[in-house]
């Protein structure tokens, strides 16, 4: 049997982004195993018919008191710190792996690409998934953490000045975060152990890995294949690394989070002859990024109040876990933990979330409208509102800014105008599909697993 381990961030988004790739390898005869650091999505994982292996989670933040900087938590941060240290730069962490299963490739996720120094050392095959546009720094594309949109028709000197100054700016703050986590007792820098890795085993840092990026430091040589549609990013050049698989929307996954009340209570709802004669409106921020919800429940208050005094409304509200004081008294607005996002996507009029680029792919692929108000400023958020704008897909909002009349008047301009968006959002699917990335994507794996072109030689620092 031939074993190919998944290693993707614990978050439903990044999860469910990796299933498409994962079923479909598994349709072609590998064994699909899933490295997880705790049980909390196991059933979504056996649900999928994914098999998993533990492994230590090393992650400081959890040290975390009340009494932050208190002299006992900062003994608890100084400790869980250089346990981290120690047991990474030991190169140890995936040997009970690799010794039970043998793998022929890992894949990991981005968020976690920290990990494959030790995977290059031991000349272990793996490739780089990313959920989002690509990373690299382009003169022409601000990184992805902007909201600024290049004038492709006007390249002129100021332009192209603004966008430096942008990926400057990105770059500059990327140093100074690095190096306040190298130095910190609260956090660590993955950059600086890296390095540190490299150090230690003689490997040449600056020869393998690629930092002129955005938010994530990337390789130069090994695979990364890009999940999101290559089709939705802004036209740009790609380094010979990267593959787009896009779009990954695995429209059979399970829907591990809903009980079967509230499944019925949902159905119910959208199968509902109210539904004939109103529009549903489809709210949800997204399943990560809890920090953030004081920012959620302003969007949410200023929806309701919006939407209480409309007749040709419905409004299903995904609110998420972190989030429980919302209470409905209105007949036309419904409040979920989590639902099934593709069963009410099928039904919706119009979707208002932050950006995350599953749901803005889901969207595409479903044929729905966005209003976007990005969430958070440090990830691809902004930049994939920018994209859903430039391609006139919908509209996007700024949280803060917004008053419950701008936003009411967007979400009419996006009703009122739906088949001009509908339009546009069915030629940028048929783009996205007719590009066959998926089947590439899938082959490219294959090709990679029989062939492995990682040399190892050339980045010993001699």
């Amino acid at each position: 049997m031939k074993y190919i381990i998944f290693f993707i961030l614990e978050t439903p988004s990044h999860l469910n982004s990796s299933f498409l790739i994962a079923k479909s390898l598994r349709s072609k005869g590998y064994e699909i195993i899933y490295i997880i650091f705790s049980n909390k999505y196991l059933e979504l994982l056996s649900n999928e018919g994914f098999k998993y292996e533990f492994i230590k989670d090393f992650n400081i933040s959890r040290n975390r008191t009340n009494n932050f900087f208190s002299r006992s938590n900062l003994l608890l941060f100084y400790q869980a710190k250089s346990d981290f240290k120690r047991e990474f730069l030991s190169g140890s962490i995936f040997n009970s792996i690799i010794r039970k299963y043998n793998p022929s490739l890992f894949i990991v996720d981005l968020s976690l690409i920290f990990y494959s120094i030790i995977l290059w050392e031991k000349n272990i095959p793996f490739i780089i998934t990313c959920t989002k546009v690509s990373l690299n720094f382009d003169k022409i594309i601000p990184p992805f953490t902007s909201n600024v949109i290049p004038k492709f028709f006007r390249r002129n000197f100021k332009d192209k000045i603004i966008i430096l100054f942008i990926w400057a700016k990105r770059l500059l703050y990327q140093y100074a975060i690095n190096k306040y986590q190298q130095l910190s007792i609260y956090s660590i820098s993955h950059l600086y152990l890296v390095r540190e890795y490299c150090k230690l085993y003689n490997l040449n840092f600056n020869s393998i890995i690629n930092t002129k990026r955005c938010t994530h430091f990337g390789w130069k040589f090994v695979p990364e294949i890009i999940l999101s549609p290559k089709y939705f990013d802004f036209p740009r050049q790609y380094n010979k690394n990267q593959t787009h698989v896009g779009p990954v929307v695995d429209f059979n996954r399970s829907h591990y989070f809903c009980n079967d009340s509230n499944l019925d209570r949902l159905k119910s709802i959208l199968d509902s002859d109210l539904n004939s004669n109103s529009k549903i409106l489809f709210c949800s921020f997204g399943s990560y990024d809890f920090k953030y919800n004081k920012s959620r429940f302003l969007i949410f208050r200023k929806l309701i109040s919006i939407i209480s005094k409309r007749n040709d409304f419905i409004l299903i509200l995904s609110f998420g876990r972190g989030i429980s004081s919302l209470k409905s008294g209105f007949n036309n607005i419904y409040f979920f933990n989590d639902v099934p996002q593709i069963s009410v996507l099928e039904k919706t009029a119009l979707m208002i979330n932050h950006g995350g680029m599953q749901s803005v792919t889901e969207c595409i692929m479903l044929e729905v409208p966005m209003l976007v108000f990005p969430l958070n400023p440090d990830l691809d958020q902004k930049g994939n509102a920018a994209r859903v704008v430039y391609h006139k897909v919908g509209l996007r909002g700024n949280l803060k800014k917004e008053n419950p009349k701008s936003i009411e008047l967007k979400i009419d301009q996006l009703i009122n105008n739906r088949n001009y968006f509908v339009s546009n959002i069915k030629k940028l699917k048929e783009k996205m599909l007719d590009s066959g990335d998926f089947d590439k994507g899938i082959a490219f794996i294959e090709d990679y697993i029989k062939n492995p072109t990682i040399r190892h030689e050339s980045s010993r620092t001699l």
